[in-house]
């Protein structure tokens, strides 16, 4: 499986709630970045989003770049203080289920972060920084700690 993690653009940094907070004009161009350089990797079968607000339209800018025709699908684990055991479990399960090789995950840190580290090193300890619109490749033939391998990183400008 490859996965594809991104952290969300640049977001205002006070709003009603930690969920409401909406991206910057900058980060609205970041996450467009994003999907541009996503343009090269036309084969993501499934893209998972936070439902919070600063990932959805991430998301959305993403889609709208990138030329994918894949529909995004909201869910309530990959959210900043989401659980690693929760989403690696997630993932096993859409491997085992289905004919799903290439995920998008958009998501917040610390969890992609921690994310990285557990499916490359196997443990939370890595070092693994995700700037807002950073993206980070991951793959390997099973979604498990530390058996997946770093393809590729991009850092936002």
């Amino acid at each position: 499986m490859k996965l594809w993690i991104v952290r969300h653009g640049e977001a205002e940094a006070h709003a009603a709630s930690d969920s409401a907070r909406a991206l910057t004009a900058h980060g609205q161009q970041q996450a467009a970045a994003v999907g541009d350089f996503l343009q090269a990797a036309p084969t993501i079968d499934q893209v998972l989003v936070s439902p919070y607000r600063r990932a959805q339209q991430t998301c959305a800018a993403i889609l709208a770049s990138s030329g994918l025709t894949v529909e995004a699908q909201t869910v309530t684990w990959l959210t900043p203080d989401g659980s690693v055991a929760e989403v690696i479990r997630q993932l096993e399960a859409l491997q085992g289920e289905s004919q799903v090789w290439e995920v998008l995950l958009v998501s917040h840190q610390p969890l992609v972060s921690q994310l990285i580290s557990w499916l490359v090193e196997g443990h939370g300890q890595g070092r693994y920084p995700m700037a807002p619109a950073s993206v980070t490749c991951i793959e390997g033939d099973f979604v498990a700690p530390g058996l997946m391998r770093v393809q590729q990183v991009r850092h936002a400008d």
